[in-house]
């Protein structure tokens, strides 16, 4: 029921000078622990969401940082603690407005955290920029996240679509973040810790083969710079690793002219990297296809549509 909001007398929303006994995260005794955090995190979030019972949980994290996965799982967790029934889901690459609408005639639009707010990951500011633009009926709220503007073009934008928004709140998890959305973005601004503090309670734990595990990332946002002698200097045992090159998931091998051995009873989950265009003015149109003596090897070419379309890869 996405058009009756709950009132003050619903356990589920109780006041953040109130919670309901009921919130098994909800623990003030001590503000340092996960679970008191949590507790925290969640009773901000009551108040962004004002009473909704419906939502719109937009930017899926489809790619390979798991934290991203994790903060996303979080905010499933905290939405269901609070009673909050999810409408719609989607992403910058499978959102739809007119579908979010009638799925959601009323409610709140909410939009994953993480750290992608500003110009570090352009497609998922983009996204939350469409947001801002084609829903300022809607109540939106941005989960916790943390904020990067390498230029001031790009951070005006952003400020003119927050002031042009009725109603906009912006969750941060960092105070550089916090300073920043206050003095240059203007917008309606709380500070609440990051998502996957809601996940405190169901992790599974194993002996620490390290002292110091340092996920150090791989892609843009790897910052290692003095960190191995830092590390070293602690005088105790580290690991420096990504989960993207995680070796428990993931192998590379090099497959060279002669070729990769499939053994028997061997199943191999794997990808190659080709680069293939079409001229833009062209009536070619190509496809992606497999042999049926390899299929019956249990050898697949492709999992997606096979028609590469005319003035694919284009770069003129």
């Amino acid at each position: 029921d996405c058009s009756a909001p709950a009132t003050a007398s619903d356990p589920r929303m109780a006041t953040a000078g109130h919670p309901s006994p009921e919130h098994r995260m909800t623990d003030t005794t001590s503000p340092a622990t996960p679970q008191a955090l949590a507790g925290v995190a969640l009773r901000t979030l009551q108040e962004a969401l004002r009473g909704h019972r419906c939502c719109a949980l937009l930017d899926f994290p489809d790619h390979g940082n798991v934290g991203d996965s994790a903060i996303w799982v979080g905010e499933i967790l905290a939405l269901q603690e609070l009673g909050v029934r999810i409408a719609y889901v989607g992403n910058f690459l499978s959102f739809d407005p007119r579908i979010l609408r009638e799925r959601m005639p009323e409610g709140v639009i909410l939009i994953h955290g993480g750290g992608n707010f500003g110009t570090i990951w352009p497609e998922c500011q983009a996204h939350r920029e469409t947001v801002l633009e084609q829903f300022r009926d809607y109540c939106v709220v941005q989960l916790p996240q943390s904020i990067h503007y390498a230029d001031a073009a790009s951070l005006e934008r952003t400020r003119r679509l927050i002031a042009a928004h009725p109603d906009f709140t912006l969750l941060v998890r960092d105070e550089p973040s916090h300073r920043l959305s206050q003095d240059e973005l203007g917008a309606r601004t709380v500070l609440c810790c990051d998502s996957a503090f809601f996940l405190h309670d169901r992790l599974r734990r194993a002996e620490p083969s390290v002292d110091i595990l340092a996920l150090a990332r791989t892609d843009k946002e790897r910052v290692t710079e003095g960190l191995q002698a830092l590390l070293e200097r602690t005088g105790r045992s580290f690991e420096i690793a990504d989960w993207l090159d995680d070796p428990m998931t993931t192998t590379k091998v090099p497959i060279g002219s002669e070729g990769f051995d499939l053994e028997p009873r061997m199943f191999v989950l794997g990808f190659t990297q080709q680069r293939i265009y079409l001229p833009n003015r062209s009536r070619l149109a190509a496809r992606v296809e497999g042999k049926s003596s390899l299929a019956r090897l249990g050898v697949g070419i492709h999992v997606t549509a096979p028609t590469i379309h005319a003035g694919f890869g284009y770069n003129p």
